[in-house]
């Protein structure tokens, strides 16, 4: 009877942990998809101070971060759930 109770506290623990921890988990990776982007951001007004590019991309770990200035600085990108986020820069 006490090896039961004890799974069935174990379970429980594990059961009601195990989706918290996976939700956060999927919130830190969104948040960190969303810091580089910002980086990007910078780096593309960088880029177009030094050498007048209108565009271009940038790629960190598996994501590509595609930058425009046209009219407003913008960059896109599709994040590891398969969504397409654009964050851009306020004139």
């Amino acid at each position: 009877m006490e090896t039961v109770v004890s799974l069935f506290i174990a379970f429980s623990i594990f059961g009601t942990l195990l989706p918290a921890m996976q939700q956060m988990h999927e919130s830190l990776e969104l948040k960190q998809e969303q810091v580089d982007a910002y980086e990007t951001l910078h780096e593309a007004v960088k880029e177009m101070k030094q050498r007048g590019v209108r565009s271009g991309t940038r790629r960190v770990d598996t994501v590509v971060y595609e930058w425009k200035a046209e009219p407003v600085l913008c960059v896109s990108y599709e994040t590891y759930q398969g969504e397409r986020e654009t964050i851009c820069a306020d004139p």
